[in-house]
């Protein structure tokens, strides 16, 4: 990816995180291009959503990579996950509420390929007895969106400090779903 492809990327996740229906000229006077040089990389806002999923998904599994290279234990390895993808603030929101309007034949099988990447630390912290039997496997995944969710918003509205964020998400997210195995 280029620097020009970059700069546009970013400033799409920044602009249509907040609204997904804001104009492509929004995006591109964010990004310091013209909309036709925003058009050159990505020749519609289909074009430019499928970009920004297939980063957003690049990264999370860059995330869970590093995670799963960093260490052998699953719990470090998801604490590791959550407290990242916490700082990933507006791309995660992003990703979160405009892949419904991403082609799913192309976003969703990588969507469920890296939920399944996910269920298999799930499953072995739940083989460890660290998460509680009861809690399906999709509660969780869920759960563990709208705890990004609510990282994101805190940050946004400035409500805590950014520093505070990935330490908060990984204590709510592990408080909702470890104990009383």
């Amino acid at each position: 990816m280029n620097k020009t492809e970059k700069k546009i990327l970013d400033a799409a996740f920044d602009i249509l995180a907040q609204d997904l229906s804001a104009p492509l000229d929004k995006v591109a006077e964010a990004a310091g291009v013209t909309r036709n040089t925003l058009h050159r990389y990505f020749n519609s806002r289909d074009a430019l959503l499928e970009a920004t999923g297939l980063e957003m998904i690049r990264l999370s599994n860059q995330i869970i990579d590093e995670a799963v290279a960093k260490t052998d234990s699953a719990d470090e390895q998801l604490k590791e996950i959550v407290m990242k993808a916490s700082q990933m603030g507006e791309r995660f929101h992003f990703l979160m509420h405009a892949s419904e309007e991403m082609d799913q034949e192309a976003i969703g099988p990588l969507i469920q390929q890296l939920d399944m990447r996910m269920v298999k630390i799930i499953e072995a912290l739940r083989e460890q007895g660290l998460i509680q039997k009861d809690v399906p496997n999709a509660w969780i995944l869920h759960f563990y969106g709208g705890v990004l969710t609510a990282a994101w918003s805190s940050l946004r509205e400035g409500a805590v400090a950014p520093r505070d964020i990935p330490l908060l998400t990984w204590k709510t997210f592990t408080q909702g779903i470890f104990g009383d195995a």
